[in-house]
């Protein structure tokens, strides 16, 4: 039998014994996992290395994908931008090629005008000189304006001072010339591209030119004298004008048959007294002189737009007109008319 305290040795020795294989057991699987995560390691670093450059590599592409991305939406706000802009440009566009195709048309129509106004003038002319000469030819002498369509007779021929009744050589030049624009006249007369009625020289005839003729009576700026007819300037005026419109009617009564392009009478009078002097001065009687005159004055009409014409409603502004059918003022004196004050009294119109 074993002694007691030899048996608890020998268990401490073998249990030291088993603990030793246990630590070198484990210090083999200890090192044997060292060697096998090593091998591990060695295996599986380049891929490691490899998926971090792979991962450093794939977020810079992320990032340059990133910034082109916002470059990209940049550039589509940009284009709806200038889309845009190019949409309101187009509208814009279409609108001024509609402005510049009006300002054509207006640039044409005007142009069509201005020709037409410019031969209109330029026929205006023609039947101004054309009645000069005529009347030269009859030994009267009267003066004529072509830019502004008038010719003139002096007021010394038709009327004595104050008296709004022709005189006889007054009467002689009325006649001589109700004559010629009897003669002349109808060629100028009806609508154009007809062939006016009563024309004689159908190969200077011009339809339509002429708006209206306007018998205008003027006078100086002195007071009437007390022992006149007539109450004032304007009222003078006003019946030497129809003075002569009557009398050239009834030398030529074809006269007040002639109606213009829109089927009006032809011939208008009108009275201005002294508002439309020829000369503004009237210090001189010489001045005074040129002031006192009867004219007739060539309205031109418009030029037609669109085929149709546009007709020159003028009488005369703001003097008295007349036409056909008015009575005649008496010659013991018309109807007072309400005073107005005028220059300082002297040889009157």
């Amino acid at each position: 039998m074993i002694p007691r305290s030899g048996r608890k040795k020998r268990h401490s020795q073998g249990d030291q014994g088993y603990l030793a294989s246990v630590s070198d057991l484990m210090a083999v699987l200890f090192f044997l996992i060292m060697i096998i995560l090593m091998l591990f390691i060695s295996q599986t670093y380049p891929a490691l290395v490899k998926l971090r450059s792979d991962y450093v590599e794939l977020k810079s592409a992320t990032h340059s994908e990133h910034a082109e991305l916002m470059r990209l939406k940049d550039l589509e706000r940009e284009y709806l931008e200038e889309a845009g802009n190019f949409t309101r440009m187009n509208a814009q566009m279409g609108e001024d090629m509609q402005e510049l195709e009006r300002l054509r048309v207006l640039e044409s129509m005007y142009t069509s005008r201005y020709e037409e106004m410019t031969d209109a003038r330029q026929v205006r002319a023609r039947f101004l000189r054309h009645v000069e000469e005529r009347m030269a030819q009859r030994n009267f002498a009267f003066d004529i304006l072509e830019n502004e369509g008038i010719f003139r007779l002096p007021n010394d021929v038709l009327f004595d001072s104050a008296q709004f009744m022709l005189k006889a050589q007054g009467i002689e030049a009325l006649d001589a010339l109700a004559g010629i624009l009897s003669d002349v006249l109808p060629c100028y007369a009806g609508k154009r591209g007809s062939d006016p009625p009563g024309c004689l020289h159908p190969d200077h005839a011009f339809p339509g030119r002429f708006d209206v003729i306007l018998i205008e009576g003027h006078t100086d700026n002195l007071r009437l004298l007390s022992q006149a007819k007539v109450n004032d300037n304007l009222q003078l005026s006003t019946f030497r004008s129809w003075s002569t419109y009557s009398h050239l009617l009834n030398a030529a009564p074809s006269l007040a048959e002639l109606r213009n392009g829109e089927d009006e009478f032809l011939f208008g009078m009108s009275g201005y007294g002294e508002h439309r002097p020829v000369e503004r001065d009237q210090a001189t009687e010489d001045q005074r002189v040129r002031n006192r005159r009867v004219d007739f004055r060539i309205v031109l009409a418009a030029p037609e737009v669109s085929g149709n014409a546009e007709g020159s409603k003028r009488t005369g502004g703001s003097g008295v007109t007349a036409v056909a059918g008015v009575e005649a003022p008496r010659e013991d004196g018309p109807a007072p008319m309400p005073y107005r004050p005028h220059a300082p009294t002297g040889s009157p119109g």
